[in-house]
Order: structure tokens, then C-alpha cells, then sequence
């Protein structure tokens, strides 16, 4: 059986609510909480150092020190360059232990097993915002398990770019 805490929420709901409450940020990742590892007062999220500086500024600065007094949570926040961060996530996977919170590019069906359904998430979220887009939707969803393995807070379509003239004859 799952234990309470003091505001009558189980571990597994915490962490379900701080990743709903993460998504607000609209920070330009996939997420994944790590097995409902942020019982107690304590959330850790690991993200790519943002291509704009102001932006980690404000999320770490602003953003989580208001979600985290409102929520009475100390919330840390740990950069790694964009290259780093899967190795990470793998690192910390196999360790079972690390961030509770891992903000991707991509989404990392990889990692499903080590995740908590976000089913509740793509719920609120739409409750709040209306529906999530259909790739959004189908990048984090395992139609085989059933699952959503993770959440996309944005998408950025990046098409390539080329000089037309080069490929000509």
C-alpha cells in the first residue's frame, strides 16, 4: 500500500502532479519522471542547457522557485549540454536513481518501463488547454502496452534547408 503524505497524496500522485505542473512551463522537451521518485519535499529536473540563456534564467530562477513555494517543494534544476542529456537519462535509468523529472527533444520510447503512465497528464492537460496535437499524441504513445510513456509540451517541425541551384544540372 502507498504511503500518504502530509496533503494526502500518495508518492505516485506527487509525481504525476509535478509533472503536470512542469508542463506548464512549456519548456521545449519531452518529460519523464523517474518512477515516482519526488516523495518528501524535493524535485529534481535534469534539462539540455537552453539555446537562449534567458530562458534557463527564468526557469530555474523564476518558474520553479514560485511552483516550488506554492508547492512547498525545493525544486533543483541540473543543465547538460544537448548531446549529453540521452547518455544521461541512460545512466541514471540503469542506476534507478537520478532526476525525477528528464526534459527531452525527443521522445525516448526507451525508457517506457521506467516511467508512470502520463494518461492523467494528457487528461489535465487537455481538461485545461484542449487536445493535444495528433503527433504529439502518437510520439509518446505505445499503442501495444496502452501507455503514454511520455508528454509533449511542444513541437517544432525543422525542415531541412538547401540551395536549390547546388542540386541542379
Amino acid at each position: 500500500m502507498s504511503k500518504k503524505s502530509r496533503r494526502g497524496l500518495t508518492r505516485r500522485q506527487f509525481g504525476k502532479l509535478a509533472a503536470a505542473s512542469a508542463l506548464a512551463a512549456s519548456g521545449p522537451a519531452f518529460l519523464f519522471p523517474n518512477k515516482a521518485r519526488a516523495a518528501g519535499k524535493t524535485l529534481k529536473i535534469i534539462q539540455w542547457s537552453h539555446f537562449v540563456p534567458g530562458y534557463d534564467k527564468w526557469f530555474d530562477g523564476v518558474y520553479t522557485k514560485e511552483w516550488g513555494s506554492k508547492h512547498d517543494t525545493e525544486v533543483i534544476v541540473d543543465h547538460v549540454a544537448i548531446g549529453e542529456i540521452n547518455a544521461r537519462a541512460a545512466a541514471e535509468a540503469a542506476a534507478k536513481k537520478g532526476h525525477d523529472l528528464f526534459m527531452f527533444l525527443s521522445p525516448p520510447a526507451a525508457y517506457e518501463k521506467q516511467t508512470i503512465d502520463h494518461a492523467e497528464i494528457y487528461q489535465e492537460v487537455q481538461k485545461k488547454h484542449g487536445k493535444v496535437i495528433p503527433l504529439g499524441e502518437k510520439s509518446t504513445y505505445n499503442p501495444k502496452t496502452k501507455r503514454y510513456f511520455a508528454f509533449s509540451d511542444s513541437y517544432v517541425p525543422d525542415p531541412g534547408d538547401y540551395r536549390k541551384d547546388l542540386w541542379e544540372k
